[in-house]
């Protein structure tokens, strides 16, 4: 989200990682205090994420948005929080969340995202993509998505309503 430059009567809908619903179960993976930080490699606000091992704490665990190949769920989804650090030299905004940050991921809720699969309707299976945690929408088990299905694991995640490709798209924990 670049620094704003215009003025608009109405407010965008919404952006990547914004709660999507006033719903009270938003629920976050369990854990201590700082017990979750970003990988080194950062964590992607929108996206999904992963546990990998331990940190420079060895009481702490990271998440990362990159998927450690072992065909896992992902550990949960990365709202936006404004945890995000702009640190690049005349950046505008990012969406990284920079490595031993600490981070929250959620288990449960409804979230708007970027859909990179096809069109969806409610109901339509989500994906989460191996390399980075982003999000996809497909009707055939992750075949008609960008790399195949073995570029993209399964989630229990499902869509909340239409979202055309590289639109904006509500997603769920709850059983439709």
């Amino acid at each position: 989200m670049p620094f704003p430059n215009q003025v608009r009567s109405i407010a965008g809908t919404a952006w990547e990682g914004d709660f999507a619903s006033h719903n009270p179960n938003l629920y976050s993976l369990l854990a201590g205090q700082g017990a979750f930080v970003a990988a080194p490699a950062g964590v992607i606000v929108g996206h999904f994420a992963w546990i990998v091992g331990g940190f420079a704490n060895p009481e702490s665990n990271a998440l990362t948005s990159v998927a450690a190949g072992n065909g896992a769920q992902p550990a949960g989804f990365i709202a936006r929080e404004l945890q995000g650090m702009i640190i690049t030299y005349l950046a505008e905004g990012t969406m990284q969340v920079q490595p031993g940050t600490p981070v929250t991921a959620y288990t449960a809720g409804d979230f708007w995202t970027l859909n990179l699969g096809v069109q969806s309707v409610r109901g339509t299976p989500i994906f989460a993509r191996l390399t980075d945690g982003a999000v996809a929408a497909s009707l055939t088990a992750g075949a008609d998505l960008a790399g195949g299905a073995a570029a993209w694991q399964a989630t229990k995640w499902l869509s909340a309503g239409p979202a055309a490709p590289g639109t904006l798209l509500k997603i769920t924990s709850t059983p439709l």
